[in-house]
């Protein structure tokens, strides 16, 4: 049997949030409070019209508006091999690319207020080549991080973008 596979302009990438489920701020058994708040002492009971599996628009860890953040190469060597390994993810026709995370120094961050779906959809339509001023680069790293999630999207030149497996945890924090 053959494997059948789906051409990368057919996938379709989904954007989805991680709910209260998981939380550790999530408290009860029966009646669900949430006690992430840090000026609050007592937990903030749920209520009917909150959703059930998303996390509600009052979440404490959700930003408002969204950040958006930029890494870019640390310098000459990171970004030959940074761009060899773009290459090659190209080649290969992965869905997901996978920059190496110590490669990149954070460059760019501002409030955005878009969500990562919306700003995928846009980059598909209409092409970024900047954000609020900022000139991107072959290889540069975007994040859109909501609080709960961040989605990361590797920008590959010619305003075309891809989504990509990216940690910004463990880049490191000083800015370029």
């Amino acid at each position: 049997m053959s494997k059948k596979t789906i051409p990368l302009s057919e996938y379709t990438h989904y954007f989805s949030e991680p709910g209260c489920s998981a939380c550790e701020h999530r408290t009860g058994t029966l009646t669900q409070y949430c006690g992430g708040f840090k000026k609050r002492r007592n937990p903030i009971r749920f209520t009917s019209q909150d959703p059930k599996l998303k996390a509600p628009k009052w979440c404490p860890k959700r930003l408002n508006p969204s950040v958006i953040r930029v890494y870019r190469y640390k310098g000459e060597m990171a970004t030959h091999f940074g761009n060899e390994s773009l290459y090659f993810s190209d080649k290969n026709k992965s869905v997901y690319d996978a920059p190496f995370v110590h490669h990149y120094a954070l460059a760019f961050e501002h409030p955005y207020g878009v969500t990562a779906e919306a700003f995928y959809e846009s980059t598909q339509t209409e092409g970024v080549g900047d954000i609020y001023g900022f000139e991107l680069q072959y290889g540069d790293v975007v994040e859109v991080d909501s609080g709960l999630k961040a989605h990361a999207f590797v920008y590959k030149g010619q305003y075309t973008f891809k989504p990509a497996i990216f940690d910004s945890t463990r880049v490191e924090n000083r800015k370029m």
